[in-house]
């Protein structure tokens, strides 16, 4: 029968000092390499994930470059109400006399101290049966009333 004393140390099985030390550094190695392989795929996991969101910007940036013109809906009303300046504009300047606008084929914007407008129209001569095809940039600046074609491009179609 064993008497538990307080002083008494505990009866352990018999390990030599070797197999101890084995038993516990295999464990400790196990775990280490256990947690780095863990701390290896957390790491691998965030930077695979960084590159797909990095592409998916990249290819976000290319719709809407920087300072470039995007594209721009050929209904919406600013759009029309900067091609209808452009074509009063043209009417003044050409010698085609009046000019009607018949077509937005295309728009785009640009963000500067305001906003440029290129468009592509195709207007209709009073004057001549065949239709002006025409490139033309207006620029816009509301809070100073600014509002000015400041180039243009007319072909025969």
């Amino acid at each position: 029968m064993n008497v538990y004393t307080p002083n008494a140390l505990p009866i352990l099985p018999a390990f030599s000092c070797d197999s101890l030390h084995r038993r516990y550094s295999e464990r400790f190695y196990k775990q280490k390499y256990q947690s780095m392989a863990l701390a290896i795929s957390v790491v691998l996991i965030f930077v695979v994930g960084s590159l797909m969101v990095t592409n998916s910007a990249a290819v976000e940036h290319e719709k809407f470059l920087s300072g470039g013109f995007s594209e721009a809906n050929v209904d919406d009303d600013k759009v029309i109400e900067m091609a209808a300046f452009a074509t009063t504009a043209l009417s003044s300047s050409q010698n085609a006399g009046q000019l009607t606008l018949s077509k937005i084929v295309k728009a785009e914007t640009q963000v500067v101290a305001g906003t440029n407008y290129k468009m592509t129209l195709n207007l209709l001569s009073n004057s001549d049966s065949n239709p002006l095809v025409c490139e033309v940039v207006v620029f816009s600046q509301p809070w100073t009333k600014t509002l000015e074609l400041t180039s243009s491009s007319c072909n025969k179609n």
